[in-house]
C-alpha cells in the first residue's frame, strides 16, 4: 500500500512535488488553449490527488471563457473567492483586467506557500 504524504503531515518528496507541478501546468494549459477557459480559482482545496498521483483540477464556479487567447477578461462582477491565492490584477484594478496569467499566478503561490 502507498504512503499517503498528505494526510499523514510529512514532506513529500522532491520528485512528486515536480510531478504535480508538472501535471498541473499540463492541465493548466490544456485549460487555456484548447478549452478557452480561466479557472479563477487554482488553491489548494481544488486540486485533487489520488493513490497513483492522478492530478485534477476541480470547482469551475468562477470559470471564465476567452474566445481568443489574446482577450483581456473584464470582470463586472465582484470576485468572490479565496484572497490567499488570487492574483493582484483582480484584486487591484478597476475595472478588472487579467487574463491566462492569474491562473499561473495562484498556482506559483500553491508552491511557495
Amino acid at each position: 500500500m502507498q504512503s499517503n504524504y498528505f494526510s499523514q503531515n510529512k514532506y513529500i518528496p522532491e520528485n512528486l512535488v515536480i510531478h504535480i507541478l508538472t501535471k498541473l501546468l499540463e492541465a493548466l494549459k490544456y485549460l487555456h488553449d484548447t478549452c478557452k477557459i480561466i479557472n479563477r480559482n487554482i488553491k489548494p482545496d481544488n486540486i485533487m490527488i489520488d493513490r497513483d498521483n492522478n492530478i485534477k483540477i476541480i470547482n469551475f464556479c468562477l470559470a471564465a471563457y476567452l474566445e481568443n487567447q489574446n482577450d483581456i477578461l473584464v470582470s463586472k462582477k465582484s470576485f468572490k473567492g479565496p484572497v490567499r491565492f488570487v492574483a493582484p490584477e483582480i484584486l487591484l484594478y478597476n475595472p478588472r483586467n487579467y487574463d491566462y496569467k492569474i491562473d499561473i499566478f495562484s498556482l506559483a503561490l500553491l508552491f511557495i506557500v
